[in-house]
């Protein structure tokens, strides 16, 4: 899957709302513009300061919606608008929490639409000051679960952009590391599915790059980290299937045989699609990365006999 559409959204929010949300701020803003002059200086410094606050939550729902439309050139001015005025604030009051979780939100938002855009270089800058952000806020708070997450998606994004540039053992790292907040935060609410939903994406992601690893002749690399994607989630048989690779590729055949042949007639390997059909499609790209082998032409034949 191209990096880019790892960052689009479908549209399922209604511009609407936004538009409401940014009438609203207007609204506030005037109406506190009517009654500053009848509060003192320091109750009318607060008043501006929600207002313009607010301001700022609108203009990142409005690149939001502007994101998933696909009007990705149009979100980029909201966004930024909203990082500016969250940043200036903070000059006045560097250690707000709500102020500077928001401009982490606004990094966030602006690696969105850049990703989104093919801006790869860009986006990763904007990750990763958000990632400075939100990691400071996570030392300085280690009780907030919340905090927590936004660190693991940081985390996952920035891996995303890693593995999209090439760079494979820099977004291992980033994946550990977003596995291992999310594994926590398991840990602590099992019940909570979005938390379990990302879990296995976690899994998914360090899974993945065994195969990237197979692609790029790091054999030895891609069998370490089928393993370990295997110990944690041993159910998910296209898991093993990297194994099988690596292992023949490091000239382990009969282990690699043994391996392909167990899970033949498994279905719903990768979403609907049956393990023969995974199987032969990562066939398909091992050939066209140059990478051949006689047991690929060997357990095909097999396949093809079992119909």
């Amino acid at each position: 899957m191209e990096v880019a559409a790892r960052f689009r959204r479908n549209a399922s929010r209604a511009v609407v709302g936004v538009v409401a949300a940014l009438i609203l701020a207007s609204v506030a803003g005037n109406a506190a513009t009517d009654t500053n002059s009848q509060r003192n200086p320091a109750e009318a410094a607060v008043v501006e300061a929600d207002v313009r606050h607010s301001q700022a939550i609108s203009l990142i729902e409005s690149a939001d919606v502007l994101l998933a439309q696909g009007n990705l050139e149009q979100a980029l001015a909201p966004a930024s608008q909203a990082r500016s005025i969250l940043q200036d604030m903070l000059g006045a009051e560097p250690d707000n929490v709500r102020r500077l979780h928001d401009l982490w939100l606004s990094d966030n938002k602006l690696g969105d639409i850049l990703a989104a855009a093919g801006r790869f270089d860009e986006a990763l800058a904007a990750y990763r000051n958000g990632f400075a952000i939100i990691n400071a806020l996570v030392e300085n708070d280690g009780r907030n679960t919340g905090w927590q997450h936004d660190l693991s998606v940081n985390d996952n994004k920035i891996g995303d952009l890693l593995l999209g540039q090439g760079h494979l053992d820099d977004a291992l790292a980033t994946y550990r590391n977003s596995f291992a907040i999310i594994k926590t935060l398991v840990q602590k609410d099992r019940t909570n599915t979005q938390w379990q939903g990302d879990l296995q994406l976690s899994i998914d992601n360090i899974g993945d790059l065994a195969f990237r690893f197979v692609l790029t002749h790091e054999f030895k690399k891609a069998l370490e980290i089928s393993d370990e994607a295997i110990s944690l989630a041993p159910e998910k048989i296209w898991l093993h299937m990297n194994r099988s690779h690596a292992l023949m590729f490091l000239g382990r055949v009969d282990e690699a045989r043994e391996l392909y042949l167990r899970n033949c007639g498994e279905v719903n390997v990768v979403g609907e699609q049956s393990y023969e059909k995974v199987l032969l499609e990562d066939f398909a790209e091992l050939r066209k990365a140059g990478l051949t082998h006689p047991l690929m032409d060997a357990i095909e034949k097999q396949l093809a006999k079992r119909g």
